[in-house]
């Protein structure tokens, strides 16, 4: 067990790649802090890590709520007193042709997929200083790459 008694949060833990990598932390030893919107999925997925015998628990967090952001750090604290390991995961897409987006729908997707990490990273910094710990940003390839019906594609389009 290559990080034993490391705490490590990770946001959008309650499926997909975060779920994942909840589970490989605690595979090692980590305490994993699982967080998420989905409160049913969030206690499956320390259920789980709990079954194999490891630690974690949830803690109900909307990324584009900043109190929950400070209830998450609270909580954290209070449990284990430390943080080594702030994987920001959580993430959202919104596809459709330009046209059809609207303000809101856009500001969303930037604040989850943006603001929040940045956020969450000045949020855990002092902690993180303190155990000479890591952030962990996950990225989507659609930075890089266009999908159809995309707004990068129907800005494309007009190029």
């Amino acid at each position: 067990m290559k990080l034993k008694d490391k705490v490590a949060i990770v946001t959008g833990a309650t499926s997909g790649i975060g779920e994942a990598s909840a589970k490989l932390f605690a595979s090692e030893g980590v305490k994993v802090v699982v967080v998420g919107r989905n409160e049913e999925r969030g206690n499956n997925v320390v259920n789980n890590i709990k079954d194999d015998g490891e630690e974690a628990f949830f803690v109900k967090v909307d990324m584009n709520n900043r109190d929950d952001m400070d209830e998450l750090f609270e909580k954290t604290i209070d449990k284990y007193d430390k943080i080594d390991i702030l994987f920001n995961n959580a993430g959202m897409a919104i596809s459709g042709p330009l046209e059809d987006f609207k303000y809101k729908d856009f500001d969303n997707v930037i604040h989850t997929n943006l603001t929040a990490p940045f956020q969450m990273s000045k949020k855990a910094m002092p902690y993180l200083l303190k155990t000479k710990g890591t952030i962990l940003n996950t990225a989507s390839i659609s930075g890089v790459v266009t999908h159809s019906n995309g707004m990068d594609t129907t800005l494309q389009k007009l190029l």
